[in-house]
């Protein structure tokens, strides 16, 4: 079994185009799944927080 695991994976869509380009059986997405999260969210609140009117 060939699982795809690292770096440059960061969406599902990295994912999908990992499975259908190489011989992969699946993803393990191990403690970056948990970063993807925090990253996003923190993403979306940094924006928010600059586009206030100072």
């Amino acid at each position: 079994i060939f699982l795809a695991h690292g770096g440059p994976i960061n969406t599902p869509e990295d994912v999908k185009v990992i499975l259908a380009n190489t011989d992969a059986h699946g993803f393990v997405g191990a403690s970056s799944l948990e970063r993807m999260a925090v990253e996003s969210s923190l993403t979306a609140l940094t924006q928010e927080f600059k586009s206030l009117e100072i």
